[in-house]
């Protein structure tokens, strides 16, 4: 996601030092880039047990219109359904690179429920330190009740390209940015 301030290697040292300050820790993982194979989801829920994060959300990669990212799959043919209400962070509006759609869905599915299984709650529970108990044990049940109620987890049906680009991204300046995204959409007025 070139997010250069984010080093893994640090972060169970990190959530260690934001516990002692008695803060909670919440982490957000998205799960579907091309580099994430089948072992992706259990790796990174033991990992997230092992350091002790209070609580975390799963989310399925989305690639968003008029992101370097849409472009890039449009480009390889991969996105899927074109219908923006499915581009969520739930919805599975792409074909992944390692696995299959229903793969993918699946798996973040059994990240939520391996996260906030019974023995990883208390596992996890803070026995010492300044983190508020109650308030923990709270946001971890209503994590896991949420996980398993909410059903947004899916593949979005195929639908046809609209006639209409959405705009390319104001980010990328480099010049093999630039490049990829005239590939991608050709030359027009909507570059402007």
């Amino acid at each position: 996601m070139h997010k250069h301030v984010n080093r893994p290697e640090t972060f169970a040292a990190l959530v260690e030092k934001v516990h002692s300050y008695g803060i909670m820790v919440f982490g957000l993982f998205m799960y579907g880039f091309d580099g994430d194979g089948l072992s992706v989801f259990d790796d990174t829920v033991k990992f997230n047990i092992d350091a002790k994060y209070d609580a975390v959300a799963y989310s399925t990669l989305t690639p968003y219109p008029g992101t370097l990212t849409w472009y890039e799959m449009k480009k390889a043919n991969r996105i899927v359904s074109f219908d923006w209400t499915k581009y969520d962070q739930g919805h599975v509006v792409y074909r992944p690179a390692q696995m299959s759609g229903d793969e993918l869905r699946i798996g973040v599915g059994r990240a939520y429920e391996n996260f906030y299984a019974t023995s990883s709650i208390a596992n996890r529970f803070p026995l010492s330190g300044k983190r508020h108990r109650a308030q923990w044990l709270i946001y971890n049940i209503f994590m896991r009740r949420g996980s398993q109620t909410e059903n947004i987890l899916s593949i979005a049906a195929p639908t046809a390209e609209p006639d209409v680009a959405p705009m390319p991204p104001i980010l990328p300046i480099k010049r093999e940015w630039r490049e990829a995204v005239l590939e991608a959409v050709g030359p027009g007025p909507h570059l402007n």
